[in-house]
């Protein structure tokens, strides 16, 4: 068993062997993502043979950019339906004279 600290939840928490197995796998797999990916996406083509540290860093900035603007457009949508808000309570007294 492996004892460690996990930062984001401040606790100590104990990990079994099965777990640190399947956690070294997960990361295995992800390794062997990041080499086969260039080879699958016409996107990153250009990446097929550097290192796989430079394809590394190059994907996880797209990932980066991808969720910024992901974040940004549901601000934007979140403005836009705020902004709606006065047209709606405006319409929902109208039909309430309406009734």
């Amino acid at each position: 068993y492996q004892q460690k600290l996990f930062w984001s939840l401040g606790t100590y928490m104990v990990r079994s062997k099965i777990s640190i197995e399947k956690y070294i796998n997960l990361i295995g797999v992800a390794y062997s993502a990041m080499i086969l990916l260039p080879f699958i996406s016409a996107t990153f083509k250009a990446y097929r043979f550097c290192s796989p540290q430079e394809a590394k860093h190059i994907i996880g900035e797209a990932i980066r950019e991808e969720l910024f603007f992901s974040k940004l457009l549901k601000i934007h949508q979140i403005k836009k339906n705020l902004s709606r808000i006065p047209y709606l309570r405006q319409y929902a007294n109208v039909e309430d004279l309406a009734s």
